[in-house]
């Protein structure tokens, strides 16, 4: 945090911004942090965003694929099949819980919201994803060990998100708070590609923690 507010206080907002998209890119593969990040860029000067606009947002389409397409075929662990299965499960509760989460977001009515309304209903979303995810990965059987070392390294890059929420609720630099959350939903995008990294780490972190456990009528590999 001090970090964070030393930024801002040398370099503003814009120096905030390209923190945070520097420290997610170290995650991200080159080609699909090329097409975010140019996105990501050109959403700071759109001036006309509107809420159908927000609705057919890219981050929908790019969520969705991964859930559909990507992470069915994700190779994270191919000698250990059952374990890489439950991680794909993992990745796919969480990304669908992102997907309603962003839902729900751009349906709000926010055209009479202050900057720091818009920052605490989308952390509020924030904070009801996180704990949806976390019930719904529990109740498909996922292990509490495998949540546990999933959330140890994705949360450093969700406090940045809602460092940025802040950021992005108390500057000026956004006209409207549908300008707000099309960022925040290019912002979010990039964070799509920084999960599956998280949980491949994850994964290789387990060591033994789950070996041995069932998880849908199959014995975890050590």
């Amino acid at each position: 945090m001090d970090t964070l507010l030393k930024i801002l206080s040398e370099y503003g907002l814009a120096g905030f911004i390209l923190v945070l998209v520097t420290t997610i890119v170290f995650k991200v593969l080159g080609k699909e942090y090329k097409s975010s990040l140019g996105n990501f860029a050109s959403s700071l000067t759109s001036a006309n965003v509107n809420t159908t606009e927000l609705r057919y947002h890219p981050f929908f389409s790019s969520a969705h694929y991964k859930v559909v397409a990507e992470i069915p075929t994700l190779e994270l662990s191919p000698s250990k099949p059952v374990k890489q299965q439950m991680f794909r499960d993992l990745l796919t509760v969480y990304i669908k819980t992102m997907l309603d989460t962003c839902a729900l977001i751009v349906e709000q009515d926010m055209s009479e919201w202050s900057g720091e309304k818009w920052s605490n209903e989308v952390s509020r979303h924030m904070n009801r994803m996180v704990t949806d995810f976390q019930k719904n990965a529990l109740d498909i059987g996922i292990p509490p060990e495998a949540l546990s070392k999933f959330s140890k390294w994705h949360y450093p890059t969700l406090e940045m998100m809602y460092e940025y929420i802040t950021m992005l609720g108390n500057s000026n630099l956004y006209s409207t708070n549908l300008i707000r959350t099309n960022t925040f939903l290019l912002t979010m995008n990039l964070l799509l590609v920084t999960t599956l990294g998280d949980a491949e780490r994850s994964l290789k972190e387990l060591n033994g923690e789950v070996g041995g456990k069932m998880y849908k009528n199959a014995i975890l590999e050590h």
